[in-house]
């Protein structure tokens, strides 16, 4: 930030600075003041997005000149009174941005600094397009959807039904979630605001007493009730409904505006819908649960994907933001801590050995050992470990592990486990089969029909793989098999699947194969099944199996494995690890690690229980 302004040193702890907006109209001024956070000062934090860091306005610090994004300088604009100063606290202003120690010492704070203010004002941009009637629309989504709750048995229950009753509130003309207006919520999820990283410690860390106020414009919207609906629609499955991504229900008239072309309502419904597991979740969560939580979020110094975080969770290691480091030592270093300080195995479940990069970025990614997470790069991770606050799924590898040791260079991990069986053959992961056209769905229109062939077409192409194109010869316990590895062996919440689910999903595939038959009319009892457990089908398919294609193992058993898994690849068990993960042989004896992967018949432990497998010592490098 080029300023005129010189900053004087923050010497004593806990202190940060404020900001004195002062009253009045024309240019912004302002003072910058040193404060005690402990002598619980009065004042109000602003959480907006910097914009471009070219894109600049000046305005005056104690009458110096100094350069300020526009996003902050419209918001201040916005806050400003006209008749008496506001004391705020402002990230880019607040800090000196052009000192990585005094960056490193004020994010250390800043779960103090967000813990305190009287206000969380989140400031959304000046623009008001497409806001007509958010409020009410807003109140009338809070009408209709099911209350809020963090009862697993109370979700599923719920979950289970609410899609029956919306759609029989539908036929009668009657209010419902499928017919509501959500386009006014939709344009609002559109604000950047929701996809930055930094604003769940703005909004979380605060007593939920402490009001947050949206604004947009002179638009005030209540934080808690948005984050309200974003919370029901992710519970329980009906977000995945209204996105025109359903399978089972029938699309909702107004999801097509809830997609305006593109993902990003989506994306932001669910970054709130995480922003409130966190805030409940919070004293029981480990920065991992926070990673795995966070995925859809950005920011634009590559150390604050982790960084970000670290206010959010007191379990594990105490881990230090440095400016100064390199994004590959940061990467290591957290690895490094959560597998040998911490020996939390669940860090190997988010490693992929090609992770995705978000769409327009550059960056070089880092380089790295193929056990360490690369931090950069979590846009797609959707790991089959369980969150530490719920009750644990698996347990492939049991509940005791050998002490886990790297070298003293931190390139290579030292492990014990059980090498159980050999990658044969892959499907495609649904991801990479060719999206249906309008050509190919006729005589029906409409993106929902070309949703429901690519799931048809990944469903058929998966069983083929998996029974070698024999699935009419197919007996009754090896469809089963293939309908639970479907769902990698789990209910919607990640829970232990009901033996009544893992039918429905034998009644999704038939109804999604026997859709597109002339006069085909689904009974009564399997639509009952479907509109039950659909919802959860959906999330699971398009979620969780959408990246991870099926395959056939050396031995004949079904797995769910990593797009880049081939030949030679080895099914491991690493001991004390909840799933089983796919390694590499390289050349001098050690291995690389591929990723996480379903393997139907040891994820409760069974390798352990087989003495045909012995603990061999697993090298990742």
């Amino acid at each position: 930030m080029i300023s005129n302004y010189a900053y004087e040193e923050l010497v004593e702890p806990h202190h940060t600075r404020l900001l004195v907006l002062l009253a009045g109209t024309g240019d912004l001024h302002f003072t910058l003041h040193a404060t005690n956070l402990n002598d619980n000062p009065e004042y109000e934090t602003i959480s907006y997005c910097w914009g471009d860091a070219k894109d600049t306005r000046t305005v005056y610090c104690h009458q110096a000149p100094i350069q300020i994004t526009t996003g902050l300088a419209t918001a201040l604009e916005q806050l400003r009174l006209p008749d008496r100063d506001r004391t705020l606290w402002a990230d880019a202003v607040c800090i000196n941005q052009d000192d990585n120690s005094e960056k490193g010492a004020q994010v250390k704070l800043m779960s103090l600094i967000y813990s305190k203010p009287s206000r969380i004002l989140i400031w959304l941009g000046a623009d008001k397009t497409g806001l007509e009637g958010v409020k009410e629309s807003i109140a009338g989504a809070l009408e209709l959807l099911p209350v809020e709750t963090f009862d697993q048995d109370e979700l599923r229950i719920t979950s289970q039904r609410i899609f029956k009753e919306a759609a029989a509130l539908s036929k009668e003309k009657k209010p419902n979630f499928n017919d509501h207006n959500w386009g006014p919520i939709n344009n609002l999820f559109c604000r950047p605001w929701f996809g930055r990283r930094w604003i769940i410690q703005e909004v979380v860390m605060a007593e939920v007493t402490v009001p947050r106020v949206m604004m947009c414009g002179d638009i005030e919207i209540s934080w808690a009730d948005l984050s309200s609906v974003a919370l029901r629609l992710g519970s329980y499955g009906i977000l995945t409904h209204l996105s025109g991504f359903s399978i089972i229900h029938p699309n909702a008239p107004t999801s097509a505006s809830f997609l305006k072309n593109n993902t990003l309502p989506i994306r932001s419904t669910i970054n709130c819908f995480m922003i409130m597991l966190i805030r409940h979740f919070r004293p029981k969560a480990t920065l991992i649960d926070c990673l795995t939580a966070t995925v859809g979020f950005r920011c634009k110094d590559p150390r604050d994907h982790l960084y970000s975080l670290l206010s959010l969770s007191d379990i594990g290691a105490t881990l230090e933001p440095d400016y100064d480091i390199s994004v590959e030592q940061m990467c290591k270093n957290f690895a490094v801590t959560t597998l040998v300080t911490d020996q939390n195995l669940k860090i190997l479940s988010l490693v992929k050995s090609s992770p995705p990069r978000w769409l327009g970025d550059e960056t070089p990614p880092p380089i790295l050992p193929s056990w360490a997470l690369d931090l950069t790069a979590l846009a797609t991770v959707n790991p089959l470990i369980s969150y530490t606050i719920r009750t644990q799924l698996f347990h492939a590898g049991g509940s005791d592990h050998p002490l886990v040791r790297v070298s003293e260079d931190k390139s290579l991990l030292y492990l014990k486990g059980r090498i159980v069986d050999k990658f044969k053959a892959k499907a495609r992961a649904m991801v990479d089969i060719p999206f249906p056209t309008e050509k190919e769905v006729k005589p029906f229109v409409g993106f929902s029909y070309r949703i429901k062939m690519w799931v048809r077409n990944w469903l058929q192409e998966s069983r083929d793989t998996a029974l070698h194109g024999k699935w009419s010869n197919a007996t009754a316990e090896q469809k089963h098999t293939f309908y639970r590895t479907v769902i990698c062996g789990m209910g919607g919440m990640r829970d232990p699947v009901s033996e009544e689910m893992i039918s429905a999903v034998g009644d999704y595939m038939e109804y999604l194969d026997q859709f597109w038959v002339e006069g085909y009319v689904l009974t009564e009892e399997n639509r009952d099944l479907l509109l039950t457990h659909g919802g959860n089908i959906d999330a699971l398919v398009t979620s969780i199996s959408g990246q991870l294609p099926f395959c056939t193992t050396e031995g004949g058993r079904m797995a769910r494995v990593q797009r880049e898994a081939q030949p030679g690849d080895l099914f491991c068990v690493i001991l004390g690890a909840e799933v089983p993960h796919l390694i590499r042989p390289t050349i001098d004896g050690k291995y690389k690690l591929i990723g996480e992967c379903y393997f139907d018949g040891i994820m409760q432990g069974e390798a352990l229980l087989d003495p045909m497998y012995k603990d061999v010592d697993i090298v990742l490098e």
